[in-house]
């Protein structure tokens, strides 16, 4: 199960190793490299504006994403889990309106 993760070995990875969900490293340094990459990504899609800039960027990002054979359904499974991680920290927040109907108005 989700062995597709792990076909393209890391370059920095013993290649004598059997790497499996169960037994990859999830401190290594590739890893927090990505999740600043995320993070980044992320910032630029909430804060900047979708302009030909923004455009060209995730046009360039798709087709790096394509080159290394990043299948869509990835792709979409993450986009889900980032939608579903951002909606929760949404939902958390206190936008200090109020409820007409509570507040007898």
């Amino acid at each position: 199960m989700f062995q597709v993760f792990f076909s393209q070995r890391e370059k920095y990875d013993d290649p004598s190793q059997t790497v499996t969900l169960d037994t990859y490293d999830l401190n290594k340094p590739q890893i927090g490299m990505r999740k600043s990459s995320l993070k980044r990504f992320i910032v630029r899609l909430v804060t900047k504006p979708y302009d030909k800039a923004m455009l060209q960027a995730l046009d360039s990002m798709g087709r790096i994403h394509k080159a290394v054979n990043v299948d869509l359904i990835h792709m979409q499974a993450l986009l889900a889990f980032v939608q579903d991680a951002i909606l929760a920290e949404v939902f958390k927040m206190d936008t200090g309106t109020v409820d007409c109907e509570a507040a007898g108005g």
